[in-house]
């Protein structure tokens, strides 16, 4: 008979983490008071899980005991499980597929970039695909919408601030076009001064946008943006302000997944998980490149490399399906 192990997994401790939600569900006090984001299980160099192991001598055990890697007994596992618990919204994000991973993290080793740097795109050569698995309603972007249907979010805006016509013509016409690849490049093409004065004219403009109530801050749709989208992009505005990612509630689908129900996103897909617990499970790897919403390392270029440039709506797996 095999013998079990008890994992002692290492927590992460992230901005974006909550409070609460991981200490409770795992029953130890947050005595630092510091956001707890994830809790790694499996044997990735980042945060690899370990066991305690009776140490032997002539094949007879002793009292002694040590704390080794969980890889000692298991060699490296080919997936990561995760406990996830999101306070704040994570970045807009997306990972390599196995031949991108591979060769981006060649690449970077034979250009001598440490493996800590904050500019390291590729920790480790391996895939990244992913599935979450909600334990608490959890809601997220993912994938783009169809190109139509962006076209007709920024039409409205523009319609509702004409003064961004001009400088949103490049946008729509790579909608117009089809091409979500164009649309994205020119969307993170702005410069700073182009990028305060998109905000400053939607800031400015929040309430006939938005139909802000001033009393208790709701918000209504005035058109075909829905009421979460405006709430949304007020939301990352705070956080963010001056980062085109703002806008992402436009061209990325809104998911909200119920407890036990999962979705699946493939290597190459951007999204961004914006509140909730869940559990994930994916790759061994730690491989991920930013679209925005975050104040770390951002590289457009790399990122336009390996995400697929196509619409894409995650199905959502229902518990019980």
């Amino acid at each position: 008979m095999k013998k079990a192990y008890k994992l002692y997994n290492k927590i992460k401790h992230y901005e974006w983490g909550s409070m609460n939600l991981l200490p409770e569900f795992l029953g130890i006090e947050n005595t630092g008071r510091v956001p707890s984001a994830e809790m790694w299980m499996g044997t990735h160099s980042g945060a690899p899980s370990q066991i305690e192991i009776e140490s032997g001598l002539g094949g007879a055990f002793n009292n002694k005991s040590s704390i080794v890697n969980l890889s000692e007994i298991s060699g490296e596992l080919p997936f990561l499980f995760k406990l996830l618990a999101v306070e704040k919204p994570l970045s807009i994000q997306a990972h390599p597929n196995k031949q991108q991973a591979l060769e981006g993290f060649e690449r970077e080793n034979s250009e001598g970039l440490d493996s800590k740097a904050p500019t390291r795109n590729y920790k480790d050569p391996n895939q990244k695909h992913e599935i979450i698995c909600a334990l608490s309603p959890f809601t997220l972007m993912a994938g783009f919408r169809e190109p139509d249907v962006i076209l007709e979010y920024f039409r409205e805006i523009i319609t509702l601030v004409p003064q961004l016509k001009e400088l949103f013509f490049h946008l729509i016409s790579a909608l117009e076009k089809k091409s979500l690849c164009d649309f994205f490049i020119k969307l993170f093409s702005f410069s700073r001064l182009e990028r305060e004065y998109i905000f400053s004219f939607l800031s400015n403009r929040e309430s006939g946008i938005t139909g802000c109530k001033t009393s208790d801050e709701e918000f209504q749709s005035t058109g075909v943006i829905s009421q979460e989208q405006w709430k949304l992009m007020k939301s990352f505005s705070r956080y963010y302000p001056g980062d085109p990612a703002i806008l992402s509630p436009l061209y990325l689908n809104l998911l909200t997944l119920n407890p036990s129900d999962a979705v699946y996103i493939p290597a190459g897909v951007m999204h961004a998980y914006l509140s909730g617990f869940g559990i994930e499970l994916m790759n061994s790897s730690d491989n991920v490149l930013r679209g925005g919403l975050t104040p770390k390392y951002t590289d457009i270029g790399e990122l336009k490399n390996i995400v697929l440039f196509e619409p894409f709506k995650p199905e959502i797996l229902y518990a019980g399906d």
